[in-house]
C-alpha cells in the first residue's frame, strides 16, 4: 500500500491528532475521488484502469469516450460531478470536525 498524500492524511487525524473520523462510506468515496482526480491532472484523463472506469461509469457524472482504436477511455468530468465531489468533501470535513470539537 503507498502512503501518500490522502492516505498520510487519514493516519495522521487518526495517529497523531487521535481524531474520531467520519463514516468509512465517505472516506471510501474521497479514495475513489481521488483517483479520477488524478487520471484527469497526470493524463488527461485518458485511462485504461478497469477500477477508473467503473466507478466515472457507477458515478453517472462523469463523461465518458471509449477509444477502442487506442485501447483507451477518455474520462471527463462534469459540472455535476464537481460540485458532488465538493459536497462530499465538505460533508467528510464538517463531520469530522463535529466529531473533534472537543480536541480543537
Amino acid at each position: 500500500m503507498k502512503w501518500g498524500g490522502i492516505k498520510r492524511a487519514k493516519l495522521f487525524m487518526e495517529k497523531v491528532c487521535d481524531f474520531t473520523l467520519p463514516d468509512e462510506q465517505l472516506w471510501k468515496e474521497l479514495e475513489r475521488m481521488r483517483l479520477i482526480r488524478n487520471c484527469l491532472v497526470h493524463s488527461g484523463g485518458e485511462t485504461n484502469n478497469r477500477e477508473i472506469i467503473n466507478y466515472a461509469k457507477k458515478a453517472g457524472k462523469i463523461k465518458i469516450e471509449e477509444k477502442p482504436h487506442l485501447k483507451i477511455t477518455i474520462i471527463k468530468a462534469t459540472k455535476d460531478y464537481c460540485s458532488y465531489a465538493i459536497n462530499i468533501i465538505e460533508n467528510y470535513l464538517l463531520t469530522l470536525l463535529d466529531k473533534n470539537k472537543d480536541k480543537l
